[in-house]
Formats: C-alpha cells, structure tokens, sequence
C-alpha cells in the first residue's frame, strides 16, 4: 500500500513540475511578445505588398456604403471584388434576399482595361485605380489599401452611381468568396 502512495505522490509531482515547465514556457516576457508581433506585422506587410503588386488578390467585404451613405454589415463570402491580373470579378450579395445571380445581388465579370498602382512612401498606403469593362457597361474600381491589408474600394458605374465596400486584402488560397452566376 506505501508503494502504491509513493507511486502515485511522484507521479503528482511528475506532472505537476511538467505543467508548471510548460506554462512558464508559454508564458512570454513584454519585450519578447513585441517582438513577436513586430515580425507577424512585417510578414503580412510583405505578403499584402506581393498581392497588390501583382493584382493576384481578392478583396473580403464586410460593410458596404451604399450611394445615400447608409451603412450595412456585409456577408465577405457573398460581398467581394476578386482581382486575378486582367480579369476582374464584383458581386453584391444578399442572404436574405433572391437575386439574378442566384444567391441575394449581382455578380458582374470584367476585364480590366487599365490599371494604376502608387505607393505612399510616407505610410506604405497602396491606391490602385482600375477601369473595367463588363458587358453591363464600364466601371472605376478605386482601392485603398493599409500596408496591413485593410481596405476601402469605391466602385463607380458609368452612370455614376457609387458603392463603397470596407474589408480586407487576401489570397486566392485564403479566401471564402462564393461567387454566383455573372450576368
């Protein structure tokens, strides 16, 4: 019976020393976890620039503007503008609604026709300004974009009427986008 107690007393011990090793390893001084969050800020900085530089990207919306000024909480996986070089897709979606391109809006696919990109050197802010034709009619895209990803897009048809999207920048890879039937 001794035996069984000591057993089970060092096996306490044993795993009581083995959580405490580990939480004093999780745990990370001010200075490191700084550090820390200084490289993850400048990989996604240099991951955002790779992206718009190569107009290989899709833009996550989750608030749109409409042209009064009204906000609204958007659903990014049915709100979005993918831009993939020269060919440039924007859907406007609803859940709650039925729309013509079969999930709640609009789907519209383009291509682009001209495109300009410039960098603030000041607080590394990209503007791009794109010019699309659909067979809707024409459309200015203009992006911008934190160095951080986060992003304002003002799409303008060729009649004038504006709607403003606030998201994020991301990858093909790491998107969710459902994208509906293009008209």
């Amino acid at each position: 019976m001794k035996n069984i107690s000591l057993i089970i007393i060092a096996l306490f011990l044993t795993f009581s020393y083995q959580v405490q090793a580990q939480n004093s390893e999780k745990k990370l001084s001010r200075k490191e976890r700084k550090e820390l969050k200084k490289k993850e800020e400048e990989q996604t900085k240099k991951h955002i620039s790779k992206l718009v530089e190569s107009l290989h990207f899709v833009f996550e919306a989750n608030e749109i503007i409409d042209r009064t000024g009204k906000a609204y909480n958007a659903d990014a996986t049915i709100n979005f503008v993918a831009l993939d070089s020269n060919k440039m897709v924007f859907q406007l979606g609803s859940a709650m609604l039925i729309g013509i391109n079969g999930i709640g809006g609009i789907t519209i696919e383009g291509t682009v026709t001209s495109s300009k990109t410039t960098k603030t050197e000041k607080n590394g802010y990209y503007y791009i300004v794109l010019k699309v034709s659909t067979t809707s009619g024409f459309y200015e895209i203009q992006m911008d974009i934190s160095p951080m990803g986060f992003a304002t897009v003002k799409v303008t048809t060729s009649g004038y009427k504006k709607i403003v999207y606030k998201g994020n920048i991301v990858s093909f890879e790491n998107s969710n986008i459902y994208q509906g039937t293009a008209y």
